[in-house]
């Protein structure tokens, strides 16, 4: 899909992260950045890097970006166990030994990142009826870890399938995949 779709590496999924942000295994992380991807992007509800949201859970992978040249902190250094990375912060600024995950040291550009989702379910409702194949697939690498499935023959039939009902479900024909009437996404629960 990428081969197909090189911007397809920038779609944005869940709290607007990149697949990036949910890359499973080193593997994964450098397919994505030898295609393009921002090492830096940050996700729109919590404004983190792939290195900040991966930290915790997938720290090979954090190490490969900081091999690949991501931006770290003093924390982020710490947190993979970089001696010589935590040295070279506090080299470049002592005072960084007083870092803290709050706003005087990681403020957010966006006013609105991070506060409760506040639409209604028609708002919700019609930003889900333009479903994204891109992100459909990204979340699909994201769960299995196989970046590979991105490419070849084996997915054409399914993007093509897929792309299909995606057009059907919005209008586009008079039937939908399962033969009924023109389908529209799940209403989101309000409770």
């Amino acid at each position: 899909m990428i081969a197909a779709d090189p911007q397809a590496v920038h779609a944005r999924g869940g709290d607007g992260q990149t697949a990036l942000h949910r890359a499973r295994t080193v593997e994964m992380a450098a397919y994505l950045l030898d295609h393009g991807a921002d090492i830096d992007a940050r996700d729109v509800d919590h404004e983190s890097t792939p290195a900040q949201y991966l930290v915790r859970t997938r720290q090979d992978v954090v190490r490969f970006l900081v091999s690949r040249g991501c931006k770290t902190d003093v924390l982020m250094a710490a947190a993979i166990g970089d001696v010589d990375l935590v040295r070279q912060h506090l080299d470049g600024d002592p005072s960084a030994i007083g870092t803290r995950v709050n706003p005087q040291y990681f403020p957010m550009r966006n006013p609105h990142a991070g506060e409760p989702f506040t639409s209604s379910d028609d708002e919700i409702a019609r930003a889900l009826e333009d479903v994204s194949i891109p992100t459909l697939l990204l979340s699909c690498v994201h769960m299995s870890g196989d970046a590979s499935i991105l490419d070849g023959p084996q997915i054409d039939g399914t993007i093509t399938e897929w792309m299909n009902a995606v057009a059907v479900s919005h209008g586009s024909n008079d039937a939908f995949s399962t033969g009924s009437h023109a389908q529209k996404p799940p209403h989101p629960s309000t409770s």
